[in-house]
């Protein structure tokens, strides 16, 4: 049972080229999705924390409304809880593929955008110790980090329930309140003078000059292929080092050589690479479920001759620095 929509408000830019992206595209690329291999576990009990968790969590409860004529969210009192079960015990052979198949099932099934929530769960019992529990959630109502908060809360209220400890229930609504904070620094006057700032610094980017191995298709279908390889644990320890001595992180460190590696292929001088983050603004929002993801966009002309990734990590510090010295959060909602 759904139940009355309690709250309704405007979508972040980011949620709006989301959402823009899943009606033309290709919405599975939006998912984001785990899954935990769990002993001992009481199902009632795991049922009833997912119920606490939806009830505390607004982003749980939440689904594509419009506003104004115009794509938003409406948050429900009341959503059916979205946990699906398998009970695969009794099969003799081919267990583990078997719930392999189902979650993969599970996790491409089309989300309803308009119908709450925009999350799901499936729990396949492999034995009488065993099961396999997946949540999916739609990228619109959370980032990646919300899935880590999503399962540790989920698990949190499991544990008081079997301990029998009280649980202090609060309806955690910083999500939303985080969105109308966003809404309203696009509305203010300083809007335009921060998003033309972003506009001057991004002026002159070129295409990047790379020859695709197979023709590119006219429309953007959001489908691709991962492709994985290890790092061995000697050569992570040094860029972990390396980057350290640099004052920066392994990732911008990583960033920093893409760089490199996209001048070598291409021999362009004025690249721009961008990477999404999570940004939450205040640490009260620290435990809150929800879409806080932003893409910062990192653009540096290269001088002539050897480049290396202390001069480029230097540059990238440089253009950090500046960005934290302006409003770069109402420029990054403008999807620059």
């Amino acid at each position: 049972m759904i139940g009355l929509t309690v709250r309704k408000v405007s979508m972040t830019e980011m949620q709006k080229g989301i959402f823009l992206d899943c009606q033309i595209g290709n919405p599975d690329a939006y998912y984001i999705a785990a899954t935990i291999r769990i002993r001992n576990l009481d199902e009632a009990l795991l049922e009833q924390a997912l119920t606490l968790l939806i009830h505390e969590q607004a982003a749980l409860r939440c689904c594509v409304d419009f506003v104004d004529d115009l794509p938003g969210l409406a948050v429900h009192r009341e959503v059916e809880v979205p946990l699906v079960k398998y009970d695969l015990a009794p099969e003799q052979e081919n267990r583990e593929a078997r719930a392999r198949n189902i979650i993969e099932q599970e996790m491409s099934r089309p989300f309803d955008l308009f119908r709450p929530p925009l999350f799901r769960a499936v729990l396949v019992r492999l034995d009488k110790q065993t099961h396999l529990l997946m949540i999916c959630i739609h990228h619109l109502a959370a980032d990646g980090l919300s899935l880590n908060i999503l399962a540790r809360k989920w698990f949190d209220y499991y544990d008081a329930l079997a301990s029998g400890r009280l649980i202090a229930l609060r309806q955690d609504d910083g999500f939303i309140e985080f969105i109308l904070q966003e809404i309203e620094r696009l509305n203010n006057g300083n809007c335009h003078e921060h998003r033309q700032y972003w506009v001057d610094k991004m002026r002159g980017a070129e295409p990047l000059a790379l020859q695709p191995d197979y023709p590119a298709s006219q429309w953007m279908q959001g489908v691709g292929r991962e492709m994985r390889f290890p790092v061995s644990s000697n050569l992570f320890k040094r860029l972990q080092e390396r980057a350290a001595e640099l004052e920066t992180t392994g990732f911008m460190f990583v960033m920093a050589a893409f760089a490199l590696l996209l001048h070598q292929y291409t021999r362009q001088e004025d690249i721009v690479y961008a990477s999404p983050f999570t940004y939450r603004p205040d640490i009260c929002l620290e435990e809150t479920i929800g879409c806080f993801e932003w893409f910062t966009r990192l653009k540096r002309g290269l001088p002539e001759g050897r480049k290396s990734s202390v001069f480029l990590i230097s540059e990238v510090m440089r253009i950090r620095s500046s960005i934290w010295r302006t409003n770069w959060t109402t420029a990054m909602s403008y999807g620059l």
